[in-house]
């Protein structure tokens, strides 16, 4: 039991090392603290060990998980302190200017046409009231 509690502690070293997301230590969680965890089995062959041996590897085992808790609650704190580091003074980047819209261009050359050909182009309201297309004009 000794070399299985030395094994997993160092297997579980490796893999901390190699984490570098948050869904990393989360599997990690669940690989060496969930229910179907190696630390688990461990606990369940402590009771059959006789009296003297149970509060030594149960001691043991507490000691493991709580170091394999500890590490991974520190070194997911390091990682998310390592992402919520925003330099606000950093200048922003620099923005691009848009381009000008299809209809727009098309009704500037439009008018830019008719201004050629001796037109004046005024601006107005798109819709006129019945006054102003017949009445004022004197057409009935």
């Amino acid at each position: 039991m000794e070399i299985e509690v030395k094994k997993l502690e160092e297997e579980f070293g490796r893999d901390l090392l190699t984490a570098q997301t948050p869904s990393d230590i989360e599997a990690l969680r669940i690989k060496y603290l969930g229910r179907k965890a190696e630390i688990n089995r461990l606990f369940s062959m402590v009771p059959s060990l006789s009296k003297e041996a149970k509060g030594i590897w149960g001691k043991n085992l507490n000691i493991l998980k709580n170091k394999i808790t500890f590490a991974l609650e520190a070194k997911s704190k390091n990682l998310s302190a390592k992402e919520e580091k925003i330099d606000l003074t950093y200048p922003a980047s620099r923005l691009t200017r848009g381009s000008r819209h299809i209809l727009n261009v098309v009704s500037e050359e439009i008018c830019s046409v008719f201004e050629k050909l001796g037109f004046t182009v005024v601006e107005g309201t798109e819709i006129e009231d019945e006054w102003h297309n017949f009445s004022a004009l004197n057409i009935r």
